[in-house]
């Protein structure tokens, strides 16, 4: 068995398919986030998320702003359980097999593994805006009064902004105009680096605690604890597995229920919430909210891999899948709402109502960006991933680049023959002397009947 089988192997080994359905779930928490924030926003952001003025003649959302039920619908909490996530999986394969090659590998692939998707999530927001499918977004916050909604897409689009944006600047100031959730790629480039330089300097040593607790000490106040944690939970997961399920499931519980009220801790004002008692004073309020939701993103995943109530639910085959289209699905579906999601909406309020047209919007708009993240995972990220491996496997050495034009032409010629063959099947649905035959066969049917 070459290294590069091996590094495979290991590497589904160490696949946890109940953190697959959790990293799922939170995806689809962040859809449903960002569709409240555009119509309710005081919902997470409180009357301050408003300009002002009475959205639509109720004000239900802000009694459960603050609420600590609200962790189960808060984006911000989904992105912590991702870096918590993200340093638990990119760590625990080497703590594992303790083969430095499996960090090399990763750290090799991980720019192109990040950025072909993020380049196409950008240019698809750019292609829509530039289409002008973004003019309802101002008069649908004449409507709501979101102020989190008025801060989208100020700019004109531009093609070059968005190439640099998609290549470098995303990753390296986290500029994010055209598709707003991106301000987590940096994080998530950084973050990774962290664990593999970490990995490869102290993970083999009895002294790498003392390096956990001065990491963690230098980003308490950063979303970069939330790697560092997850490389710790690796650790513990990995060397102190027996210990761990040791914890009575009532306790996993308690943490369980704790890390989802931890979720809810709000990004503005603490006052007359339960959060305001526990807020640390040598923080700022995000620093306080990305230090609270890391916490409770750590309890939610410890509970998630030791209780087994959990862990079998999120493992079941039909939430499992869902982390196969967690990355396709945070990437596309804001550009699908902010255009036909609130096109739909601002057609309708005026005729059927502003809640009715937000049903109505949401109904026609999700499974639309159902369909997108399938075909964007299908043809987008699924063949990132593998040319991502393709990449680091030639920088290893373990693959070497040959062009054969020969083989090349026979495969173009048979995609091209295979194509016209289902054009062709396609159209002869549509065609006349179907139609003909198909009606015929039925008026025959309909006569027999009668």
């Amino acid at each position: 068995m070459n290294g590069v089988d091996s590094i495979q192997k290991s590497t589904k080994s160490t696949r946890f398919m109940e953190l697959e359905g959790l990293r799922g779930v939170a995806a689809i928490i962040v859809v449903l986030f960002h569709t409240i924030l555009m119509f309710y926003p005081g919902f997470f952001y409180g009357p301050a998320s408003y300009d002002g003025a009475h959205v639509q003649g109720m004000r239900f959302e802000d009694k459960l702003y603050g609420n600590p039920i609200m962790g189960l619908l808060t984006g911000s909490f989904s992105v912590a359980i991702f870096f918590v996530l993200s340093g638990f999986v990119l760590s625990v394969g080497f703590l594992k097999t303790g083969d430095r090659n499996v960090i090399k590998r990763l750290a090799t692939k991980r720019y192109a593994r990040l950025m072909l998707p993020v380049l196409a999530a950008i240019f698809f927001a750019y292609v829509i805006m530039a289409s002008g499918l973004d003019i309802w977004r101002g008069q649908a916050v004449t409507i709501t009064h979101s102020v989190w909604l008025a801060g989208l897409w100020p700019q004109t689009p531009n093609f070059w902004e968005a190439l640099v944006q998609g290549i470098y600047s995303v990753f390296t100031v986290g500029s994010a105009s055209y598709d707003p959730v991106l301000w987590t790629i940096k994080y998530e480039l950084i973050g990774s680096f962290i664990i593999f330089g970490m990995a490869l300097l102290f993970l083999n040593s009895r002294y790498r605690w003392v390096t956990y607790v001065i990491l963690g000490l230098a980003f308490a106040s950063s979303w970069y604890l939330g790697f560092i944690i997850g490389m710790v939970l690796a650790d513990l997961y990995v060397n102190y597995k027996r210990r761990l399920q040791s914890i009575p499931s009532w306790v996993l519980v308690i943490c369980a229920v704790i890390g989802v009220g931890l979720g809810a801790f709000p990004p503005t004002s603490l006052v007359g919430t339960l959060f305001q008692w526990i807020q640390l004073p040598n923080m700022t309020q995000l620093q306080n909210m990305s230090f609270y939701l890391t916490i409770g993103a750590t309890l939610v995943i410890l509970a998630t891999l030791l209780l087994p109530r959990l862990t079998k639910f999120f493992s079941h085959p039909r939430i499992a899948v869902l982390g196969k289209y967690t990355f396709a699905l945070y990437l596309v579906h804001l550009p699908i709402l902010l255009s036909l999601g609130l096109g739909i909406f601002v057609g309708l309020h005026n005729f059927i109502g502003v809640h009715k047209a937000i049903v109505v919007s949401m109904g026609i708009t999700l499974p639309v960006v159902t369909l997108v993240t399938y075909l964007f995972e299908k043809f987008i990220d699924a063949p990132s991933i593998k040319l991502s491996s393709f990449v680091a496997d030639m920088y290893s050495g373990n693959r070497v680049f040959t062009f054969d034009f020969r083989q090349l032409r026979t495969h173009f010629l048979a995609y091209i023959v295979l194509s016209r063959r289902w054009i062709v099947e396609v159209l002869g649905i549509f065609s006349y002397q179907n139609i003909k035959s198909k009606y015929v066969t039925w008026r025959a049917a309909d006569e027999d009947i009668e």
